[in-house]
């Protein structure tokens, strides 16, 4: 049995970056940039106005007082659009709209509401200075500056940027693509009835969406009765996708056979059987330099934190991204909690902010079947072996769960 650290290392040293392919901008939100994106050109490209109001010199408006206000006649109205205005002729003020382009000359603007639309012109009683409420050109982003960096995955701001410099494709890792089994004669497809003894295939559904909300493409295969035969034909059906996640048949039952099929395989065995709880009975291999097979438990909280900390970080590792892991937050426990001795414990929890301190406080059952309490669950608080209880009031560490886009390039297991 091996630590979850090593256990960690031994899935990272077999993974290597995905294939880049080109993208449209509009499909490629959730992507992961395949290399920096740098600004061909300055964001804006021309000098505009932050607000609705009159473009000034401000040297003529140094004399200006609420009992004294100065008067400039009206010059021409620059509208968001518009071709580039003409020079602002001295002692005139120009009408511009929030976006539009300065006239050369113009060095600042007042906002409609701070003077006096006249007849005559405008009236202005107060000085400004120079640059007020001008967007300079390259005031977003300058050309030649690094905008993204390779490996960022790409949220909605980022997508806006992009667009911002022109880009209508990007340069994206592939996304990889990851073949779901559920492994069991108890299972049941989602939505047809139950018999006695029989249990609902959650586990797949489950692993899907978390290899979307990672970057990967689930592809749900069905599932596999417990016998050789079934298992030695989904296995090898299952071979073509570059990540193999199972769950079931991983232990020492009379019918887990999932360790002997994929050995008959040709799967070489990196490790099985980690010194966690949940999650011991986890296996973990490849097929030459093809497809990674992921054995998870069974139990569902067993798999889930097994994909947590093992299968997230490859899928991301793939995906070359620069942060893989879930980051650690410091939290007080509320209460006692009681602890396996002999492993690395992740106990569900659920935090909050009592008197400026982030405290933690069981989020329900912690048996291995227990789903509920691990979705109830923002994190999972580090119990290290040699720790029979955990006692309120004491600070450690927990993995938080609470974010999908936010991770380390640390582990909590070091």
């Amino acid at each position: 049995m091996i630590s979850i650290g090593e256990a960690i290392q031994r899935v990272l040293a077999r993974t290597k970056t995905g294939k880049i392919e080109r993208v449209a901008l509009g499909d490629a939100c959730g992507s992961t940039l395949a290399g920096p994106v740098k600004a061909v050109v300055n964001v804006p490209s021309f000098r505009n106005s932050q607000m609705d109001g009159y473009a000034v010199r401000s040297r003529e408006t140094a004399s200006a007082s609420n009992q004294s206000p100065i008067r400039l006649r009206k010059g021409p109205t620059v509208a968001a659009g518009s071709p580039k205005p003409d020079e602002l002729p001295p002692g005139h003020a120009a009408s511009v709209m929030t976006g539009a382009a300065l006239p050369d000359g113009a060095d600042a603007v007042i906002p409609i509401e701070d003077l006096r639309e006249m007849a005559d012109g405008v009236h202005i009683s107060a000085r400004v200075e120079a640059g007020c409420f001008i967007r300079p050109a390259g005031i977003d982003l300058a050309a030649g500056e690094t905008v993204l960096l390779g490996g960022s995955q790409l949220r909605p701001a980022d997508i806006g940027l992009l667009a911002s410099l022109g880009c209508t494709e990007v340069e994206r890792v592939t996304p990889p693509r990851v073949a779901i089994l559920g492994t069991g004669d108890e299972l049941v497809s989602v939505g047809k009835p139950l018999g006695f003894g029989q249990i609902h295939d959650s586990n797949a559904h489950a692993l899907a969406a978390a290899v979307q909300v990672c970057g990967g493409q689930p592809h749900y295969l069905g599932i596999v009765r417990d016998t050789k035969s079934a298992l030695t034909e989904a296995f090898r059906s299952a071979a073509t996708y570059d990540l193999v996640i199972s769950t079931g048949g991983v232990s020492v039952g009379k019918f887990d056979y999932v360790k002997e099929v994929l050995e008959d395989l040709g799967v070489e065995r990196s490790f099985w059987k980690v010194a966690q709880k949940p999650g011991k009975p986890v296996t973990f291999g490849q097929q030459g330099d093809g497809a990674l097979f992921f054995g998870l438990p069974g139990n569902p909280v067993s798999a889930m934190v097994c994909f947590e900390i093992y299968v997230g970080p490859a899928i991301r590792s793939i995906l070359g991204r620069r942060d893989l892991f879930r980051p650690t937050i410091k939290v007080v426990l509320a209460e006692d909690m009681g602890t396996s001795e002999r492993f690395h414990e992740l106990v569900r929890c659920q935090r909050s902010l009592v008197g400026g301190a982030v405290t933690a406080t069981l989020a329900g059952n912690q048996n291995s079947g227990a789903l509920h309490s691990l979705a109830r669950a923002d994190c999972l608080v580090l119990s290290p072996p040699g720790r029979k209880r955990l006692h309120s009031g004491e600070e450690h560490l927990a993995l938080d769960l609470s974010s999908d886009t936010n991770f380390s390039s640390v582990h909590a297991f070091s």
